[in-house]
């Protein structure tokens, strides 16, 4: 079954449910497609299976308990079932969302970021091929059933980045998430945040064993990687972060061993 939504502000303007009599349940998966703006956010919530979420265009940031991760369209994140996350949009974005049954089938499988590999992108897209009105068949569960393996096998993501359970010191990491450039500065985030930036130091200290600084270094290199993968110049990526080129190029040699032109050839981008 796949469900397609426009406009995820607004979510369920348009869907697509299965024909009259079908039993939803009884499908292998449910698909679900939907664009949203940039800077709208999906509130933390869980699932009842396993879920495989994928921007299929864009950039998003992924948050579990174990982390966040900035993923671009090459990457997705796995998601066990139960397990509490929010999404917030880095860019304009279409969402793949790919919910999987039986959910045993799938408990071995950790949550994780994963690269999306060719065939995993093939298969993707023959699953949204298929009629949402026609009742689930053999090669339907084929399909799952390869994904799985394709999931299972992928190439693993990035760490996530490390985010904090403090309430206070997690709406300053959550509104660098979403903007991590220097134009704020730690005292004002601080103060948006309800909190002195002396507590919130001692904070990233004890909750993350790093500095502000250190971290919100760490958000923009996966920021700047993410959006360099989906295809933008850097000098524009750089631009939006407050640095000039030629400083995001140090910072992602230092953090990554590679400049901006060494990621985009290697994940294939244009330069």
């Amino acid at each position: 079954m796949r469900v397609s939504d426009t406009n995820g502000e607004t979510a369920g303007r348009r869907r697509q449910t299965p024909r009259p009599g079908a039993a939803a349940d009884a499908a292998p998966f449910t698909l679900i497609v939907r664009d949203y703006r940039r800077g709208h956010r999906l509130d933390p919530h869980a699932h009842a299976g396993p879920q495989l979420l994928y921007a299929s265009s864009g950039v998003v940031a992924v948050t579990t308990p174990a982390g966040s991760w900035i993923l671009p369209p090459q990457k997705a994140v796995w998601l066990p079932a139960a397990l509490t996350h929010e999404t917030a949009m880095l860019t304009a974005v279409r969402i793949t969302s790919l919910h999987v049954r039986p959910a045993a089938r799938w408990k071995a499988v950790p949550c994780k970021a994963i690269a999306i590999s060719p065939l995993l992108r093939e298969l993707i897209l023959a699953l949204e091929a298929i009629d949402p009105d026609a009742p689930a068949g053999r090669r339907d569960a084929l399909l799952v059933d390869l994904i799985g393996e394709e999931i299972e096998a992928a190439e693993g993501g990035a760490s996530p980045i490390p985010m904090p359970a403090e309430p206070r010191l997690k709406r300053l990491c959550e509104a660098v998430v979403a903007d991590p450039s220097l134009t704020a500065d730690f005292e004002t985030l601080a103060r948006a945040a309800g909190a002195s930036s002396k507590t919130l130091s001692r904070l990233f200290d004890r909750e993350l064993g790093m500095s502000f600084r250190r971290w919100r270094e760490l958000v923009q290199v996966e920021g700047a990687l993410a959006h360099l993968a989906e295809g933008r110049p850097a000098k524009v990526v750089a631009a939006e972060l407050g640095y000039t080129p030629s400083a995001l190029t140090v910072m992602l040699r230092r953090r990554t061993g590679l400049t901006p032109q060494d990621w985009r050839a290697r994940i294939g981008g244009a330069g």
